[in-house]
């Protein structure tokens, strides 16, 4: 019986990581002077998880914000000192503009969900 619910209990780990953390392909997008890019919340995810951008290029990410999970309520820059409130079913804009170049990750107040922003010297 205890090895039975060890084994029930490692799986559950096993697919907790590989839920958050392994399970899904990062989609990546560059950013575009005329276009803001959508960034989707949605189950434990930010759609694409990987937006590419240069340096002194102003890019607008528009959040949309499906899942209803209370991590969800917020996107947090913490590199760049910024933190954004993401209404549910609502997109909200969010203007950056980089003076340097990085990756600069973007996460949940719980750091579950994860994306990064990619900015490139030229």
């Amino acid at each position: 019986m205890l090895i039975a619910v060890n084994a029930i209990g490692i799986l559950l780990i096993a697919f907790v990581v590989y839920w958050f953390w392994l399970g899904r392909r990062s989609h990546s997008v560059a950013a575009n002077i005329d276009e803001a890019i959508t960034i989707t919340v949605d189950g434990g995810v930010y759609i694409p998880a990987e937006i590419h951008g240069t340096v002194n290029q102003a890019m607008t990410l528009r959040f949309y914000r499906i899942d209803e999970s209370p991590c969800a309520q917020s996107v947090i820059f913490a590199d760049l000192g910024i933190s954004q409130d993401l209404p549910l079913k609502q997109s909200q804009d969010l203007k950056i503009t980089c003076d340097k170049a990085g990756v600069f990750e973007f996460t949940c107040p719980m750091g579950m969900y994860r994306g990064k922003l990619i900015i490139s010297a030229d």
